[in-house]
């Protein structure tokens, strides 16, 4: 997304939960922040964010308006119409706009935690094209992240199996030294995805842009 990122850029950060990503984006510009989750809204503005109550798929926003947009892990969730919000964007976006869309993928890494956070599904390659195609979005690359982390969610399925009949939230506080790897496998993975895709992942990236 860097490329696309330039000073005075006009950003929209499309469910924005409790604006971690909206502050690092501010750096490059200006940035809007909804969500149509109200304790997600006062949690970003208690973080200085200005951020609005709005669902993705009705934005509070003229048309060609933004240069780019990120959807960061929202059009997986079973309230969101995906179609509907492409839709949307493509709307508030200028002309050469660009949308960064990430979610979930490959079904057979579903875990409980899909559950309790209200995954719809899991998308594959093909169907996340189609989709942002579907759209009037000309799709520039879509490719699956966080390989490196499969091995480690086969694991988890089968400890779950084990030990954990109820599903569960897998967001808490690890060890700063689990922490640390994992964030070395993911560098690692970073600079090995420039020289070959992957592929799988337990996520995909999709980057696209308003003709």
């Amino acid at each position: 997304a860097k490329p696309y990122l330039k000073r005075g850029v006009i950003i929209l950060d499309a469910g924005c939960g409790t604006g971690g990503l909206t502050k690092k984006l501010a750096k490059y510009g200006r940035v809007k922040a909804v969500d149509i989750h109200p304790e997600a809204v006062r949690l970003a503005r208690k973080r200085g964010i200005g951020a609005t109550k709005a669902p993705i798929e009705s934005l509070p926003f003229k048309r060609n308006y933004f240069n780019v947009i990120f959807c960061i892990d929202v059009l997986y969730h079973k309230d969101v119409e995906p179609q509907k919000a492409l839709k949307e964007f493509f709307r508030v976006l200028k002309p050469k706009g660009v949308v960064i869309v990430r979610v979930p993928a490959v079904a057979w890494l579903r875990t409980s935690h899909d559950k309790v956070v209200h995954t719809r599904e899991r998308y594959t390659k093909e169907k996340l094209t189609r989709e942002i195609a579907k759209a009037g979005l000309k799709v520039i690359e879509v490719s699956y992240i966080y390989f490196t982390l499969v091995p480690f969610i086969l694991i988890g399925q089968t400890l779950e199996k084990i030990f954990s009949p109820k599903p569960a939230s897998k967001i808490r506080k690890i060890p700063g030294i689990l922490n640390v790897f994992l964030g070395k496998m993911l560098t690692f993975e970073y600079f090995l995805s420039k020289l070959v895709r992957m592929p799988l992942g337990n996520g995909l990236v999709a980057l696209s842009q308003k003709p």
